[in-house]
């Protein structure tokens, strides 16, 4: 399993020219004034060309786990990105305590809303967007003979975008945006990338520089 995922790490680097960060004007010296924060659930697309997913009912069950285990996902890297900080470091909003809050928020809800809502000087925004061009076992045979011939960047069966923002609060802006592109992700599950891209982008938040 573990030279599946190396393998499919293989392919999205790849398949990538890497991400797109944006750092507004003092976004880490403004970063400096944040005690809480809290990472809202993230919004999930999912389109599957040829899908085994018959039911739309079923599908957004798919949608719903895939949210709440990426939106722990987050947590757990943002909580390790903080711990390992030696100066200046944040509270990040338990996820239950977020999402109980959240229960009974209009749909509609504006950033700034979400701050109030919350009690929290930033707020985490994420969209992640996974397609699947065909079926598993297609999937296979034409992935491992990709590997075996050399070209990786065939191996794309399915692929993932991710977008993030860091709303500032007192600022009433984004201060940090996120942007992966479309990255190839082989036979990765969609938890499974997911959780690597997390683990990449919570290393490049205005929380983990220091300095301007």
């Amino acid at each position: 399993m573990k030279y599946i995922l190396s393998i499919s790490l293989l392919v999205l680097l790849l398949n990538s020219c890497g991400p797109n960060i944006y750092f507004a004007t003092n976004s880490v010296s403004l970063s400096r004034n944040h005690t809480k924060i809290a990472i809202i659930p993230p919004k999930i697309t999912l389109v599957e060309r040829k899908t085994l997913i018959k039911e739309e009912a079923d599908k957004q069950e798919v949608i719903n786990q895939l949210s709440t285990t990426i939106q722990n996902d987050m947590y757990s890297w943002m909580q390790k990105r903080n711990s390992n900080r030696n100066k200046h470091k944040i509270e990040i909003l338990d996820v239950d305590v977020t999402n109980q809050k959240l229960k009974n928020a209009k749909t509609d809800i504006s950033n700034q809303e979400l701050c109030k809502l919350l009690n929290v000087d930033g707020v985490l925004i994420t969209k992640y967007s996974f397609e699947k061009k065909f079926g598993d076992q297609v999937s296979n045979i034409a992935y491992f003979l990709t590997v075996w011939s050399g070209f990786g960047f065939l191996a794309t069966n399915k692929s993932c975008t991710i977008n993030a923002s860091l709303y500032y609060c007192a600022n009433e802006k984004n201060g940090w945006t996120y942007d992966s592109g479309t990255i190839g992700i082989g036979m990765s599950s969609y938890s499974g990338m997911a959780n690597e891209l997390s683990k990449h982008f919570s290393k490049k938040t205005p929380y983990t520089k220091t300095q301007d």
